[in-house]
């Protein structure tokens, strides 16, 4: 069944809320509290003690741009695609990244259900700044990550903090075990032989030979990256930039307006359902 709301705020400050549908008209009347806690999904946000560094947080705190600076990452990789791991070796890599940016999206229990990831030459410092992808599976072009997140539960289920949510998003993707099942990072750092070191060789290690017959093989990318320490990719610039269809290349402005119409879009969804609950009582 279809439902349409009308939203009006009367003198008293109270919201009244009218649902129209094709069989019956229902009205009902919220305290300007509900009203508020409706439309902005909720009045307090439980933050917790945020992790550093938090660089965007949006208004209800369930949308947010989280910093890492460079670090080493012990990095798990199964060779195959998931439906194929069974019986497969499960490779460890020790990755230097280098500054990572995390935009995470958190439902009304505070549980992540998308995270994008991006790198940056330096720790962000304009809204202009370019936002590139790891050459990494299980990620898309735009910076998205195919995250395992789990069935978190029923909505009856006790809301997290903020900050568990954050920290939740990120160490799934680090704790997970990687496969093959998206490696259009990989196959773009191929083609573009980007970032460059990488492709140059290092040591004992020659260049990548520049043969398209051969299908590129991601394990080798991660054996000449692991190679470099920290010191040497803080110098990296050439990062295969992030692409999305609105913004070619991505920049810290275009991932915060995504979050902010995440959070629109959440907010209505939220409100919409809730409404036609109370409205159907």
């Amino acid at each position: 069944m279809d439902f349409k709301f009308i939203i009006k705020e009367e003198e008293d400050g109270s919201v009244r809320v009218a649902s129209i549908n094709a069989h019956e008209n229902k009205n009902i009347t919220l305290t300007q509290e509900q009203g508020m806690e409706m439309l902005m999904v909720q009045k307090a946000r439980r933050t917790g003690i945020l992790p550093p560094v938090v660089r965007y947080i949006s208004p209800t705190g369930r949308f947010i741009l989280l910093e890492r600076p460079p670090q080493v990452m012990n990095f798990k990789y199964y060779g195959k695609q998931k439906n194929d791991i069974e019986g497969a070796q499960l490779q460890e890599y020790d990755l230097p990244l280098p500054w990572t940016q995390y935009a995470i999206g958190l439902d009304h229990l505070n549980r992540p259900y998308f995270t994008y990831v991006f790198a940056t030459p330096r720790s962000i410092s304009s809204m202009s700044d370019y936002l590139y992808v790891l050459p990494l599976p299980n990620c898309e072009a735009n910076g998205k990550f195919c995250t395992p997140y789990p069935e978190w539960g029923s909505a009856d289920d006790e809301p997290w903090s903020i900050s568990e949510g954050i920290n939740t998003a990120y160490a799934t993707i680090w704790n997970s075990n990687f496969n093959t099942d998206i490696i259009s990072n990989i196959l773009n750092a191929y083609r573009h032989r980007q970032p460059s070191a990488i492709f140059e060789g290092k040591g004992r290690r020659g260049e990548v030979p520049r043969d398209k017959a051969k299908a590129p093989k991601p394990s080798n990318l991660f054996k000449r990256w692991e190679e470099f320490t920290l010191n040497e990719i803080a110098g990296w610039k050439d990062w295969v930039p992030a692409v999305w269809p609105e913004a070619d290349p991505v920049r810290v402005e275009n991932a915060i307006s995504m979050l902010n119409v995440s959070e629109r879009d959440f907010n209505v969804t939220y409100m919409h359902n809730t409404l036609r609950q109370r409205t159907m009582m």
